[in-house]
């Protein structure tokens, strides 16, 4: 038996942030870089997640990978459309999104992901059976 722990990753899945958003999250950010309270999320880091995993044993990357991919590509193509920019979590918000309008495809394809992992990740406390399209520009 290894005396060494397996070191595990912090994963998800997710969409880059197309260029039209990133050019407007980031013109709203220059609008308001006088609030020093807020730490927006770096450019590189901007992305619409589908589905976050959490951490997971290094030992099980490749299967995840291999079984998340096959549920993405089962997925037809689908439009979301941007709602609004809102404060997060209800209790005490700390983030900011770019919140889009839920979709009925968006749900699927997380719900997929969910159905396909469970055989891998017993049960994931970070899956929502109705997800909500959103990118974190402040966390």
């Amino acid at each position: 038996m290894d005396s060494h722990p397996s070191p595990s990753r912090r994963i998800f899945v997710a969409i880059p942030v197309p260029h039209e958003i990133f050019l407007y999250l980031e013109k709203l950010k220059k609008q308001n870089e006088n609030i020093s309270a807020i730490k927006w999320t770096r450019p590189h880091n901007l992305h619409l997640t589908i589905y976050f995993i959490g951490n997971i044993e290094a030992k099980d990357f490749e299967e995840v990978v291999a079984t998340v991919k096959a549920a993405v590509e089962s997925q037809k193509k689908f439009i979301i459309e941007f709602e609004k920019i809102c404060l997060a979590t209800k209790k005490k918000p700390k983030m900011i999104w770019a919140r889009f309008s839920k979709h009925e495809s968006f749900s699927r394809l997380a719900n997929s992901i969910n159905e396909a992992l469970k055989f891998i990740i017993l049960q994931n406390k970070f899956h929502f059976n109705e997800p909500v399209p959103h990118i974190t520009f402040r966390r």
